[in-house]
C-alpha cells in the first residue's frame, strides 16, 4: 500500500496538506515588500538569503480571507521546477514555477502520511474554500485534510 507525505498547515480553522516532495523548507518571521498592481493573493516579495521568493497569501486565495497587514509569520517555500527535474517521473511537481515561491499560511503542523487510495475528491459543500483549488480530501483521526492543488492555487491569472 502506498503511502504519500503531506505537510499539513492551517488556513483559519480548515486544515489543509501539501505534498512534502514540493516543499524546500519552512521559513517564520519575515519582512515582506508589497508589489504595487499584483493580484490580491500575491502579499509581496521577500529576501531569502539572497533570492527573492513571491509570497502567495493561500488564505485569500482558497478560502477568500480578505487580510490586512502584514503580520504573518509561516511561510512554505516550494521548490522550483529546476529542483525538482529529473528527480520524479511526472509525479508532483513537474509543473512548478521555475521562480521561487512562497505560501503564506496561519500555521505549519506536522508531516502527515497518508495512504494513496485514501484520498477521495472534495465533497460538493465545503464552506468557505474554494474548490478550485482542493484536489482532494483525506479523513484523519478527528480531523479532515484538504489537499492543495498547487497547480491550479499557484496560476497567476
Amino acid at each position: 500500500m502506498a503511502n504519500r507525505l503531506l505537510l499539513s498547515f492551517r488556513l483559519g480553522a480548515n486544515l489543509f496538506g501539501i505534498d512534502v516532495l514540493l516543499v524546500r523548507e519552512v521559513i517564520h518571521q519575515f519582512d515582506q515588500t508589497p508589489v504595487e498592481h499584483a493580484p490580491e493573493f500575491v502579499r509581496g516579495l521577500i529576501n531569502l538569503r539572497g533570492q527573492i521568493v513571491t509570497l502567495l497569501d493561500l488564505g485569500e486565495r482558497i478560502c477568500s480571507q480578505k487580510r490586512e497587514g502584514a503580520g504573518y509569520t509561516h511561510c512554505i517555500i516550494l521548490k522550483t521546477a529546476g529542483e525538482i527535474a529529473g528527480k520524479h517521473d511526472g509525479g508532483p511537481g513537474t509543473w512548478l514555477p521555475e521562480e521561487t515561491v512562497g505560501l503564506v499560511v496561519d500555521g505549519i503542523g506536522d508531516v502527515v502520511e497518508a495512504p494513496l487510495e485514501g484520498v477521495t475528491p472534495p465533497p460538493a459543500n465545503l464552506r468557505g474554500v474554494n474548490e478550485e483549488y482542493v484536489e482532494g480530501v483525506v479523513a484523519l483521526e478527528g480531523d479532515l485534510m484538504m489537499l492543495v492543488d498547487p497547480e491550479n492555487a499557484l496560476r497567476l491569472e
